[in-house]
């Protein structure tokens, strides 16, 4: 089953390949990722900037803003401030670093109903 993150055609079309089952983005299109995941309420809690290499992929930089957000929302109406303000920072993220050539961004994501399927 697709996770809702790959569910949304914008998303989807927006990645350029994959790294394991994770999706991955290239700059500047990641930042039109970003939007649209505010749009469809799934949080971005976390980003990882990867170096494509010949052998494989190589870890460059990872987002830390997660420990900035704390308190996983147990409802549905603060879930969406906490979208927005791990998506903000996330964004943010992005532009500190944007990542050259054919380095590659994953997202680590959830919606709302994945959230409680972890919770269950």
């Amino acid at each position: 089953m697709p996770s809702d993150l790959e569910s949304v055609q914008d998303i989807a079309l927006a990645a350029t390949g994959r790294i394991g089952s994770e999706l991955c983005f290239r700059f500047p299109e990641v930042l039109n990722v970003t939007t649209a995941c505010t749009k469809n309420a799934i949080a971005i809690l976390g980003v990882e900037i990867f170096e494509v290499r010949p052998e494989g992929y190589a870890t460059k930089h990872l987002s830390t803003y997660d420990l900035k957000v704390q308190n996983v929302p147990k409802q549905r109406t603060p879930w969406l401030e906490y979208v927005k303000a791990n998506n903000a920072l996330a964004k943010a993220f992005i532009n500190e670093n944007p990542a050259e050539g054919k380095d590659v961004y994953v997202l680590t994501a959830s919606s709302w109903r994945e959230l409680l399927q972890l919770l269950s």
